[in-house]
C-alpha cells in the first residue's frame, strides 16, 4: 500500500520575476481542470494491456510509457507544445537551406520527421523509433545534431509549488523511473554529454515550460500525468491503479490552483560535429 502524504501548501503569493506571468483571469473553479477526484473509485479490472493500456513489448516491456492511440495523441501534443515554446520552429541549430539526410531519433509518431519533409522537400528525413538496429554513423564532418529534452524534475521558483500533490507525483512518478534505469533529467547534463563527446560550437538555449492553471498557456500537463505514472508506479512501486488514480486526481486538483506555481525546463542543444583538414580540426 503506498502512503501518499497530505500536502501544506502556502497559498500566499510570493513575487516572482520570470518569463511566465500568472493569467489574472484564471479562476480556482477553470472549467479546463475538471473535478476528478471520484476516477480513483472506479473499479476497472486488469488485462494484458495493463489497465486498458497497451504498452510495447520490447526488451521485457522496459519502456513504461504506452503506445496505444491515446498515446499517439499525447505523442502529438508534446510535440505542438514544444513547438509553440520554439515559436512555431522546429529546430534551433544553424543547418542550411538544403539539409540533405536528416534522421529524427525517438519519433513517436513522426509528426516532426513528416513536418521538417514538408518545410524541405529535398531532404532525405528518416524517422527512428524502438529498433534492435541504429546507424552507428549518421553525421557529416562538420554536421549539426540537435536534442531537445528535458529536466523532468518539478521546479518551482517562488515555492508555491513546494509540498503539492504536483511535486509528490512527481517525485514519486520520477523515483520509479530511475529505479527502472532511466535518466530522468537529460537536459541537464546535455552539454556535458555533447562536450565529453567530443562536439564542437555547444549552443544551449533553456526554455521555461509553466504547468497547471496558472500561467496563460495551460499546454498539456494532466494529459500526461496518467501516462507517465500508471505503468512506472503499478509495475515498479507496486501500486495499486486505485492508487495511482488517487494520486492522479490529487495532482490535478492541486495543477488547478492558481496560486501553486510549478513548470518545467525544456533544454534545446546543437553542437556541431568536428572534421580534419589538412590535420586542423575544423568544427
Amino acid at each position: 500500500m503506498a502512503e501518499i502524504e497530505t500536502p501544506d501548501v502556502d497559498a500566499e503569493e510570493q513575487h516572482r520575476e520570470d518569463q511566465v506571468t500568472v493569467d489574472p483571469g484564471i479562476e480556482d473553479t477553470d472549467s479546463a481542470y475538471g473535478d476528478e477526484l471520484s476516477i480513483y473509485t472506479a473499479s476497472v479490472t486488469s488485462s494484458v494491456t495493463d489497465f486498458q493500456k497497451r504498452y510495447h513489448a520490447s526488451k521485457e516491456g522496459r519502456y513504461l510509457l504506452p503506445n496505444d492511440e491515446q498515446e499517439n495523441d499525447r505523442l502529438d501534443m508534446h510535440h505542438a507544445l514544444i513547438r509553440a515554446t520554439l515559436k512555431e520552429k522546429l529546430y534551433l541549430a544553424p543547418i542550411r537551406d538544403a539539409p540533405g539526410r536528416v534522421i529524427d531519433i525517438c519519433t513517436g509518431t513522426g509528426i516532426w520527421a513528416i513536418e521538417f519533409a514538408d518545410l524541405f522537400p529535398s531532404a532525405e528525413v528518416l524517422g527512428n523509433d524502438l529498433s534492435p538496429i541504429q546507424p552507428k554513423l549518421c553525421l557529416k564532418p562538420g554536421g549539426w545534431v540537435e536534442f531537445q529534452d528535458w529536466d523532468a524534475m518539478m521546479q518551482s521558483a517562488d515555492g508555491t509549488g513546494k509540498g503539492s500533490y504536483i511535486e509528490q507525483y512527481i517525485t514519486r512518478t520520477l523515483a520509479a523511473f530511475e529505479k527502472a534505469g532511466y535518466i530522468v533529467r537529460p537536459g541537464i547534463f546535455l552539454e556535458k554529454w555533447m562536450k565529453d563527446t567530443g562536439f564542437v560550437n555547444v549552443k544551449v538555449t533553456k526554455f521555461i515550460v509553466p504547468l497547471g492553471a496558472w500561467a496563460k498557456d495551460k499546454h498539456y500537463f494532466e494529459q500526461t500525468l496518467e501516462a507517465s505514472a500508471m505503468a512506472a508506479l503499478t509495475r515498479i512501486e507496486n501500486w495499486t491503479k486505485e492508487e495511482v488514480d488517487f494520486l492522479i486526481a490529487k495532482t490535478k486538483n492541486d495543477a488547478r490552483n492558481p496560486k501553486i506555481h510549478s513548470e518545467f525546463h525544456l533544454y534545446v542543444i546543437y553542437p556541431q560535429i568536428l572534421f580534419v583538414l589538412n590535420n586542423d580540426l575544423i568544427g
